[in-house]
């Protein structure tokens, strides 16, 4: 449709060409009079236009000149106004008033107006503005400086020659704009009288052309009718020739109207060729003589053909036809485009060449029939001539010599496969079928394959005769055996395998009286002590003796009636009557129907690994150093326990000692003592408790027991009462008496908890309730220990979703040097808004975090934004010095250095604007004043945080390499109320500046405080007197205001 589309637009352009071609010459003579005609008003509109303009000209000319005379007259008015005033100060004159500076402004504003297209006028106006603003402030400036006594006025004489001066430069700049000199009548009347004049002369000029193009059209429309003429005869005469050539040809010959894609004249050879009359032919659509399943093909490059230009011809190669009656036949037409009766047409010669193709069609279908048998034959094939030169081959050789056409093999020898290496050898083997003329049958060779393999194959070569019995090549034929050496060689390997295996191998064939042994290897006689021809044909239970019953005999019962692969473990029974363990496995093996015939058997000796997994087992469950067991096995009966309470209904209940001050014996007399203690007492707890009950080491000095107890008795009490007695008696080791002490908490089922992990938490607190109470005592658990713990839990749970999903965020809290007035500084400070919860206090999740190991990961995220900031605000706010508060174990962490210099080098910002808090408590760690230096030498500032509320050591103040002191809020708050807090803080400010340190003191609130601290000489602060922390956006924008002057504080 697209292409029917294209050839009706073409076909519109044809006859509009046309049209044009036949009416050009009165379209030339319109056009030349259009021409003259528009000539003539053109010269007159220019006329016109040129005098708007200079009226415009004019009319601009006088408004800039009353605005220059309204700027002369404000001059003049300021000038004599500060002249009055030098002559009478009373008077009180304003050179300068506002209705006087507006009108300036006003006039200044008109002028630049005007002289927008004129860059030097431009200039010359701003700098007359410049001037202006000048001589104003000249004035005013005298006014200040000038000397009044009584009436009379005394002015510098230099101040009044800058006015002068001033006021001269301006009269010579209203001057050299004022344009009165282009305004001379003289020369404008002149000026006019040459426009009048060129005008005049270029109407003239126009009018003048338009008749000489007049005169030029007709004679032109003329000439050009009498050539039509001339060729419209040639035509005739051509077209009569052409219709008797065309009409008496032998062959076919069509014409197709290219507009409605129809046959317009055929002579009498396509008559006789398609079967349809001249009639018929006659309007028949062009589409009809192709078949229905090419015609649209046909017409598509039909359209693409007609929509070229120039000559266009040529031949469309051999097509299928269609006649009148439907049968289809073969031509192979050459094409011309022309004009045909004033139309664009196309001229074909059709000739029949259907006795030729169906010739070649049989052929071809000759020749496919025979390539698709020998390529549905699996092996290759191949045939070459007398010169070892390939001539063809199936597609299964193609695909072992990596072609992917297997024409291109012809021509090739083969030097050019993959078996090049080997080609000598092949082409010795052409040469002897070819010279003796008898074939070479299943030989077997071992050569290359494509890739570099060597593979087996198995090989026949057999001459080609001609006609008069001579070779004329060789026919080939092989196939890759490979696979069949390679199962041949594992055959021989897997029985030598069998034979050398350490593990017991048995093949026993399935019958009705059982599972006869047909094969057993060396192994089975070394490990069983029976000798293999006494078993052969034997039934292989015979190795279980009377032990029937078992569970891995069981499972090989299932196993077999499933006809499916087991592996087990059975005691088996050597032929002395030994036992040993057996893990077995057993395969069944199917024949071609998948009937189970065989079974392989695996026997496996695991009798040492039995006796080693028994005593794996009672390490894996009791303590080695007392004999109790240990908290997996603990875990485990604890678990029975609660689900035999649940059933009968009974209380279990669970003691958690901790043995106090253990950690003493240990340092004073060594691991050896403190490990007979423990067994001492493992060995009282194991007395105290009952056959049913559970006596398990927890860990270090920690005991567990769990107390069973029956319906109506308080087993509990009984062995807490046990217990005392046992340890108010001394234990003596190596002449030394030892009093036991101990923290126990309990905590019950179903009360306290329904699960052991419950139960060992909770008792685990009411534990360490005991030890917070003064030790050596016993403690229920109450819920409220629980609810303490859960929600620190809680929280640290939410604490590391809040990090996953972004719920922190950073506050700033500018630092403000009151020696400049400026913020020279922020403390980035952790914030954290719960979706639940709301706020969080720091207070509350920073010593979480410290606990759980979650400050690490929001440190380094803290160290790296606070980063980013910084180096963001550095266009804005350059210098801006921002501090991070380092935790006490992230200090103490050996990557502390690394994670500040990845921060730094990730957000690129200088290590001289990043300043570090740290405590003093973390200050006093092993190694910390090595890291100082590390981190003192990347050129880091380092601040002691809440200095004063430490380890104040003046030792110890000497050796740590910081910057900075920040004097703890705490003193600050006391300044005018308490006397003590002021002379710690006076104390600090003198020690900071003997000592070299800045102190910046925090928590600064009330006007007092900062006052006190101004005046003791601490020259930084920070707090809410200033600002509170705010959003990085808020925090710029202060800084910005803060800096500017914009805030108040003073």
């Amino acid at each position: 449709m697209a292409g029917q589309d294209h050839a009706v637009g073409v076909n519109r352009i044809r006859k509009i060409k046309s049209w044009f071609d036949e009416h050009n010459t009165t379209i030339l003579t319109v056009g030349l009079c259009a021409l003259a005609v528009g000539m003539v008003a053109f010269s007159a509109s220019q006329i016109f236009a040129a005098r708007e303009v200079d009226d415009a000209q004019l009319a601009q000319v006088l408004h800039v000149r009353d605005d220059v005379e309204g700027l002369d007259s404000l001059y003049t008015e300021a000038d004599a106004d500060f002249l009055r005033l030098l002559d009478n100060p009373s008077s009180h004159a304003v050179p300068w008033n506002v209705t006087r500076i507006e009108r300036a402004r006003h006039y200044f504003g008109e002028l630049e107006d005007a002289f927008v297209n004129d860059p030097q006028r431009s200039r010359d106006v701003e700098a007359l503005r410049r001037t202006t603003s000048e001589w104003q402030r000249e004035l005013a400036q005298t006014e200040l400086t000038a000397r009044t006594d009584n009436e009379t006025v005394s002015i510098q004489r230099q101040a009044l020659g800058t006015i002068n001066e001033t006021r001269h430069r301006l009269a010579v700049g209203v001057e050299s704009l004022d344009p009165a000199r282009e305004l001379s009548t003289s020369a404008r009347a002149s000026i006019s009288a040459r426009r009048l004049a060129s005008e005049r002369v270029a109407f003239a000029a126009a009018a003048a052309a338009a008749f000489a193009l007049l005169v030029y059209g007709f004679l032109t429309n003329h000439r050009l009718a009498l050539e039509r003429a001339r060729v419209r005869i040639a035509a005739e005469e051509g077209e009569a020739r052409f219709r008797e050539y065309f009409e008496e040809h032998p062959l076919p010959m069509l014409i197709y109207d290219v507009g409605t894609r129809k046959v317009t004249a055929v002579n009498e050879a396509a008559v006789r060729l398609y079967g349809y009359s001249r009639d018929e032919f006659e309007g028949l659509a062009i589409a009809r003589l192709r078949p229905a399943d090419e015609a649209a093909e046909f017409l598509a490059r039909f359209t693409e053909l007609a929509a070229k230009t120039g000559m266009v011809k040529g031949s469309s190669g051999v097509r299928r036809h269609m006649r009148k009656d439907g049968t289809h036949f073969f031509v192979e037409p050459t094409y011309h485009f022309l004009n045909h009766a004033n139309r664009r047409a196309c001229f074909v010669v059709a000739v029949d060449v259907t006795e030729k193709e169906l010739a070649k069609e049989a052929l071809q279908q000759s020749k496919q029939m025979l390539e698709a048998v020998i390529d549905s034959v699996p092996q290759r094939i191949f045939w070459k001539d007398t010169r070892s030169q390939y001539l063809g081959c199936n597609r299964a050789f193609a695909d072992d010599v990596g072609l992917t056409d297997a024409s291109k093999i012809a021509g090739l020898t083969d030097y050019d496969l993959p078996w090049h290496s080997f080609a000598s050898t092949a082409r010795m083997r052409d040469s002897e079928v070819i010279a003796s003329g008898k074939p070479l049958l299943g030989y077997e060779e071992y050569a290359p394959a494509q890739g570099g393999a060597w593979r087996w194959f198995r090989k026949t070569k057999v001459p080609l005769k001609n006609a008069r019995d001579d070779v004329i090549g060789l026919l080939a034929t092989y196939e890759d055996i490979t696979e069949r050496k390679d199962a041949e060689l594992a055959l021989r390997l897997r029985s030598r395998a069998l034979d050398a295996i350490v593990n017991a191998v048995l093949i026993t064939r399935a019958t009705k009286n059982g599972n006869l042994i047909e094969y057993a290897n060396p192994a089975f006689e070394r490990i069983t002590g029976y000798r293999i021809d006494d078993v052969i044909g034997s039934d292989c239970r015979f190795l279980q003796g009377d032990d029937r019953d078992q569970p891995g005999i069981d499972a090989i019962r299932r196993a077999l009636a499933q006809e499916r692969d087991v592996t087990t473990l059975v005691r088996n029974y050597r032929r002395d009557g030994t036992l040993f363990w057996n893990q077995l496995y057993i395969a069944p093996v199917r024949d071609e129907h998948g009937q189970v015939t065989h079974h392989i058997s695996v026997v496996n000796d695991v009798t040492e690994l039995m006796q080693s997994h028994e005593m794996l087992h009672h390490q894996a469950n009791f303590d080695s150093l007392t004999g109790l067991p240990n908290r997996a096995l603990l875990n485990e009966r604890l678990d029975q326990a609660i689900r035999l309470g649940a059933e009968l209904g009974t209380r279990v209940s669970l003691i958690f000692m901790d043995v106090d001050h253990f950690k003493d014996v240990n340092d004073s007399l060594g691991h050896g003592i403190g490990d007979r203690l423990l067994r001492n007492i493992a060995q009282r707890l194991g007395a105290c408790a009952g056959d049913a009950d559970t006596v398990a080491r927890y860990g270090g000095d920690e005991f567990v027991l769990v107390i069973a107890e029956e319906a109506h008795t308080d087993r509990l009490t009984e062995v807490l009462a046990r217990v005392s007695q046992a340890f108010a008696r001394p234990i003596w080791i190596d002449g030394t008496q030892f009093y036991v002490e101990a923290s126990i908490g309990i905590a019950s089922f179903p009360s306290d908890g329904c699960d052991g992990e419950t139960l060992l938490r909770r008792a685990d607190l009411a534990m360490y309730r005991s030890k917070s109470n003064g030790r050596n005592s016993v403690h229920r658990y109450e819920p409220e220990l629980g609810r303490a713990a859960d929600e620190r839990l809680a929280l640290s749970r939410r604490m590391r979703v809040a990090l996953a999903n972004g719920e922190f965020r950073l506050d700033y809290q500018p630092q403000v040097d009151l020696l400049t007035n400026r913020v020279t500084g922020v403390e980035a400070l952790l914030r954290w808004r719960d979706a639940e919860l709301g706020p969080v206090s720091p207070a509350t999740f920073i010593p979480i975090a410290e606990e759980n190991g979650l400050i690490v990961p929001i440190g380094e995220w803290v160290m790296q934004q606070a980063c980013f900031q910084a180096q963001a605000w550095q266009s804005t706010l350059p210098g801006l010095r921002m501090s991070v508060n380092i935790s006490p174990r992230q200090f103490a962490r050996a990557d502390i250095l690394r994670v500040m210099e990845c921060a730094l080098t990730r957000a690129g910002l200088p290590p001289s604007l990043l300043e570090v808090e740290i405590t003093e408590g973390a200050l006093m760690a092993y190694g910390s004043i090595e890291m100082l230096r590390a981190i003192r030498a990347t050129g880091v500032d380092i601040a002691i945080d809440d200095f004063g509320t430490g380890y104040s050591s003046l030792s110890y103040i000497r050796t740590f390499h910081a910057d900075r002191l920040k004097l703890d809020m705490s003193f600050v708050r006391g300044i005018g109320e308490h006397r003590e807090d002021e002379v710690i803080t006076r104390a600090i400010l003198s020690l900071g500046r003997a000592l070299g340190f800045k102190v910046v003191a925090e928590g600064v609130e009330t006007d007092n405080q900062l006052a006190f601290l101004r005046r003791h000489g601490c020259n930084f602060v920070q707090g809410y007197r200033f600002a509170r922390p705010m959003v990085a956006a808020d925090a710029h924008a202060f800084i910005l205001n803060f800096n500017e002057g914009a805030v108040e504080y003073s």
